[in-house]
């Protein structure tokens, strides 16, 4: 019984490795082309009642970035929504030509309360109505405390 097993065994090993297997072409959903301009929106939600610290790091964040997408053909569109009681949103801004401009938004002067849900929606809502760029190149960044008011 043994000897038929593993002469059955043999056998069906010789025609498995004669059978061609095709292999299947992988569909990537990755360009390969090098023309290919990368696009991107970057919307900073902030809290207006965090420190000038986190100005500074979010603007440095910023200053790095800007510094690698000038070696390419990259385009950043950045978003600045502060919030105190209400979302204050500003106009998207082009962090390789307008970063002045985006470090006067970051430090804009409002006072009085912390709604973050009106941050986020007002974010939210800033990066959905950009139909140039994909959904996947699109990202928030929120900076908070934490510490909110219900506001209904």
């Amino acid at each position: 019984m043994k000897k038929l097993l593993c002469f059955l065994t043999a056998i069906l090993s010789i025609f498995l490795m004669s059978v061609p297997i095709e292999a299947k072409e992988n569909q990537w959903d990755i360009s390969k082309s090098k023309s290919e301009k990368l696009e991107s929106d970057v919307v900073f939600v902030l809290d207006k009642s965090t420190s000038a610290q986190i100005e500074n790091q979010a603007l440095e964040m910023l200053k790095k970035l800007r510094m690698q997408i000038d070696k390419t053909d990259a385009k950043v569109k950045v978003g600045i929504v502060i919030f105190n009681k209400i979302a204050n949103v500003s106009s998207w801004f082009d962090l390789s030509s307008q970063f002045d401009q985006i470090e006067v938004a970051i430090r804009k002067n409002i006072t009085s309360g912390t709604n973050c849900h009106a941050g986020l929606l007002a974010g939210k809502e800033m990066l959905d109505q950009d139909q140039e760029v994909e959904a996947k190149r699109k990202y928030m960044i929120f900076v908070s405390d934490g510490i909110t008011y219900m506001y209904n």
